[in-house]
Parts: structure tokens; sequence; C-alpha cells
């Protein structure tokens, strides 16, 4: 069964496996490869890139509705900590924060304002700010704010505060920083015939600039030998861009250099690099299905036709899933909450042995069924919307793409 979303862009014109379709009923899909289907041979990571954080993954990066893991992730500074505002009778939050001098002309993109609403006004003390952080989830607000930078290292911000219930905000303020103009992997070796897939963009939109996104190889001290280049509008922020290159001789021993840069030389801030994926083709492998895994969340099963219910609710389950594979009759979830029950579904471990429940920091070294995926060569993809299996909870780890 191939599996397409309705207007995929061109970037997803493989076949991707797993493909992760959230909307609990679990089901599994196989089947065999086509010919010339793409493998993932390699990627081409943070560590390859000289990356020694000791981090076990890399940095996820969402730009519009699609993350993807990536070489190097922007710097952030906190300029304004967690902390409780209140909100005053029109319904506005407003505080300042001191803002260092360099900043002062920087892009209003380049700031992000974290909010949670708090429906009582007790101020809340460094214990309880903790707690809120650690088990709620705050929302990186878009719109509805203004900041002002009045000078004197001072910076002003009014928050519009929709939740009727909020009697104070939670907030934080946080700079993005330009990333390096210039990475260079260790040597690696490509074959003819092998693909590099690359994916780029900015969080930041900057009027009237325009950035340079530029890969290349370099060779035992040969000059640098030009792979892609893309100048785009920085208005254009905010969402990935695709470029797939193919290798046209074997370049043995070579550093995969990534560079971004404004038209002055300078950095480009937010700019980011999706870990490089080295593609391969592959030959027909019945032992190497395509997975698609289908969580239907809080689905109630006695209310589809497939198993007794009077409506003709669910034609398709009944008649491709119910009517063409196995069921299990007698399935228990672990937990009943989505976070807890999914976490435990993706890394098979009970909730009474996870970390945080419902919750896997990045540094963790737990693995996910995505990642173990990436180690056999899929490509892994995510579908689903933002909610209780969102990335900030850890699901994005071992997805190339979560959308």
């Amino acid at each position: 069964m191939h599996l397409r979303p309705p207007s995929a862009p061109t970037g997803l014109r493989r076949l991707h496996a797993p493909a992760l379709l959230l909307s609990a009923l679990v089901a599994w899909y196989g089947c065999a490869r086509a010919p010339g289907i793409e493998e993932v041979a390699a990627r081409i990571g943070p560590r390859d890139f000289g990356d020694e954080s000791g981090m076990p993954r890399p940095a996820v990066v969402q730009l519009g509705s699609e993350a993807r893991p990536v070489v190097r992730a922007p710097t952030r500074t906190i300029l304004a900590g967690d902390r409780g505002v209140p909100v005053d009778d029109d319904r506005t939050a407003r505080f300042e924060f001191p803002l260092p001098p360099h900043m002062y002309d920087w892009p209003d993109g380049a700031f992000e304002l974290e909010v949670f609403p708090v429906p009582f006004d007790v101020p809340l003390d460094e214990a309880g700010v903790k707690a809120f952080r650690r088990k709620s989830r705050f929302e990186r607000r878009d719109s509805g704010w203004r900041l002002r930078r009045p000078g004197g290292g001072r910076a002003h911000i009014e928050i519009d505060v929709a939740e009727k219930k909020a009697k104070q905000l939670l907030s934080r303020v946080t700079a993005i920083g330009e990333s390096p103009k210039r990475m260079a992997s260790e040597p690696l070796d490509l074959a003819a015939g092998q693909a590099l897939q690359l994916g780029y963009g900015s969080l930041v939109e900057m009027a009237a600039a325009t950035y340079a996104f530029r890969a290349m190889l370099e060779c035992d001290g040969d000059a640098a030998v030009p792979l892609f280049e893309d100048v785009i509008d920085a208005s254009d922020a905010g969402h990935w861009r695709d470029a797939t290159v193919t290798i046209a001789a074997d370049a043995r021993g070579c550093r995969l250099v990534l560079a971004t840069e404004r038209p002055d030389g300078n950095g480009v801030p937010g700019a980011v690099w999706a870990v490089p994926q080295v593609l391969a083709s592959g030959a027909r492998n019945a032992d190497r299905p395509n997975i698609v895994l289908i969580s239907l969340d809080t689905l109630r099963a006695d209310h589809m036709s497939g198993f007794g219910y009077p409506r003709e609710t669910t034609p398709a389950i009944d008649r491709e899933l119910i009517g063409k594979g196995t069921t299990f009759v007698d399935a228990t979830s672990v937990f009943g909450r989505t976070d807890i029950a999914h976490l435990s579904l993706m890394t098979s471990l009970y909730p009474n042995v996870h970390p945080v429940r419902g919750r896997l920091a990045p540094g963790s070294p737990i693995r996910m069924l995505a990642e173990r995926m990436q180690a056999e060569g899929y490509e892994t993809v995510a579908f689903g919307e933002s909610g209780l299996f969102g990335g900030p909870y850890g699901f994005w780890h071992g997805f190339d793409r979560f959308i």
C-alpha cells in the first residue's frame, strides 16, 4: 500500500518509512519496496561537523509546520527568564527587561516569546515556576505581542491576553543569534550516483535583506567544488527549502562545506541546515518493507462498524485493516493518556520507568522507535497534530521530518 499526503511537496515524492499519522487503534502495514527507491546510506550529523556537545541526538528546529534535525541550532539567549506577569484590566500583560546594545537593530523576528496562562494571581516562587515549565506546555506566540526598544539598555513588551481565565502569564523572551557562516564536515567518501539531500532555511525574517546558502566539497586541498547555491529573500523565511545534488564522480576523503551569509559578509540570524542525507539506489528487498504506523487517538472500539456498531462509521478500516489484516480483540493501553501511552509505544518502556512520564529530554539515552529505524537505513517522517504527541515532549526524536 503506497501512502501519500493529499498535497505532498516534491520533497515527499519517495515513500518514507515509518510514516506516523496521528489523528488507541494501532495498525501496521507492510509492503515490498519498489525498484529504484532511494535508501538512506548515511546521515551527516552534528558530530560529523565537529560538534563536541556530547548530546546523543541532533537538535531539532521547527520552521513553519515542519521540524527537522539540524547540523547546528542557532544560539539562543534568554533575555527575560520565567516570570509571572500580571494581566491588566484591559487584558494586556506588560513588562520590561534588559536588552544588550548590539541587539537594538535586530529584526523583531529574532526575538521569541513563550507564555503559559495561569488562572490565579498569587505570585509564584522559583519552585512553582519550575514545576509549571516541567509539566506544562508553554506556547510560543507568533503574534499578539509588541516589542518596544526605546534605548537605555531596556526593552518593553506588551502581550494581548485572549485567555479569559488568565490572571497572570508565565513568560520568557529569547533572542535568536547568528548561525556559523561556515561549517565543514570530517572527511567522508561519496560514490558516483549517490545524491545529497539538503534542507535549509531561516527562522528570522529581515527587511530588505537576502541570504546565500551554499554547499561545496573540499577534496585533498584542491579548490572547493561548488555543489549548490541558493540566494533567497529574507522575507521568505519561516519554512524549509530543499535541494538534491547528484554526485557525478567518486569523492574520497572530501569535506562537505555548508556556508550561509548575507551580502555584507555577516552571518544570518536563525539560519539552519537540516542534517544532510546521502541517498543511494536500493534494490527490491521483500525483507525490508515500508512501514506505516497509524494511531487514532481516543477512538472508541464500540463505535466502529467493524466491531459491531450498527452505523457504518469506519468503512475503510473495516475493509483494509479488519478485512485484510490481523485484529487483536484483547488489547489494552499501558496508560490512559495520549502522551504517556505513546511514549511507551515508541520506546517499549512501561510508564513507571519513563524518566518523566510522557516526556523524553533531548539528552536522554533512551531510543525511540524512529531512531532505531533510522539506524537501519530507513527514512522516517511523521504527520500529525501539535497535541500531546508534539515535538516539545520529545516525540520528534528520530524523525527526519516531523510535519
